[in-house]
């Protein structure tokens, strides 16, 4: 794999062959690109076709990795269907030999719009129960930062549990497994640290 990639450089000297190339590799990103995102939202060709207003025979085309004959206005509706934002950039050539070695499934997903939103809210909530774990049990017990809803140190062995068990993704703050009386809250809302003014010492 290697040597083809070697000898891809090699011929890059050649201005007919870089250009002609790329467009070839675009065109194979595109298809594939398409295919990969539909797959990924489980939608079939016809399922797709409908969204964007055309037939089954036309996704089939836009998924052959030989077609070359795309409309801006075609890609947008697939992004529109997709939920995700279409972007058309120029690149540097020395960028192309970096794009093939990574090319694959992986880069080639995107997710929509709301799942990214979902994934980024479990990373806050996972980062947020983090920060309070450590500032439960740092190691000089007189720095200890006591959260809203914690009445006082007493608190903090079950409420640090909590969150461990939360950040290692074994429970949430909405789980009925972990009794609020345990998490140290009222309700179901995540614990946050209290404003540095009204931080408590235990």
């Amino acid at each position: 794999m290697r040597e083809s990639f070697e000898s891809i450089e090699e011929h890059m000297d050649n201005a007919e062959f870089r250009h002609a190339y790329a467009a070839s590799f675009m065109n194979s990103c595109i298809a594939a690109q398409i295919k990969t995102i539909r797959e990924q939202r489980v939608l079939t060709q016809a399922a797709l076709a409908e969204l964007i207003g055309t037939k089954q025979a036309g996704i089939s085309r836009l998924e052959n990795v030989n077609y070359d004959a795309w409309k801006v206005g075609t890609l947008v509706k697939l992004a529109r269907a997709f939920d995700v934002r279409l972007r058309i950039s120029f690149e540097e050539f020395d960028s192309l030999i970096d794009e093939i070695q990574r090319f694959g499934r992986n880069t080639l997903e995107r997710e929509a719009y709301e799942k990214t939103k979902e994934r980024k809210a479990r990373e806050r909530e996972t980062r947020t129960s983090a920060i309070l774990l450590e500032a439960l049990v740092p190691q000089n017990p007189q720095t200890r930062i006591l959260p809203k809803g914690v009445r006082n140190a007493r608190e903090i062995s079950a409420t640090s549990e909590s969150l461990r068990l939360f950040a290692v993704g074994g429970a949430d703050s909405r789980n009925e497994s972990v009794p609020s009386e345990s998490r140290g809250l009222s309700g179901n809302e995540m614990p946050v640290l209290e404003e540095p003014k009204l931080a408590q010492r235990a």
